[in-house]
């Protein structure tokens, strides 16, 4: 079973690399709240080298490979370079209390 951890919860040096997986709770499907859910898979922008991108990756949904609004700046300041909470808080912003990051 997988783990979910707040992304608000995170220390703010926290850096997301590619194949982090994250969940996004309360998108509105017409579900069970428990199942009210896409999950997300961090990745490469091909066309964008200095960004990545989050594909929804949700079993069995309709909504799979397809990608979330926005890119995401690669902060390459330290080691590993990667998307830190705070580019990941300000992309979502006042939604940041419905996404968590899976540790399978």
């Amino acid at each position: 079973m997988a783990h979910l951890t707040a992304i608000k919860e995170l220390p703010k040096e926290s850096r997301f690399l590619i194949g982090d997986k994250f969940r996004c709770f309360n998108v509105g499907m017409n579900v069970a709240p428990e199942n009210d859910y896409y999950d997300y898979l961090l990745s490469y922008a091909p066309w964008q080298p200095e960004h990545v991108m989050l594909i929804n990756i949700t079993d069995k949904n309709s909504k799979a490979g397809f990608a979330f609004l926005a890119l995401l700046e690669i902060d390459r300041s330290a080691s590993p370079a990667g998307v830190t909470v705070e580019t990941l808080i300000n992309m979502v912003d006042d939604g940041i209390t419905r996404w968590f990051l899976i540790r399978d």
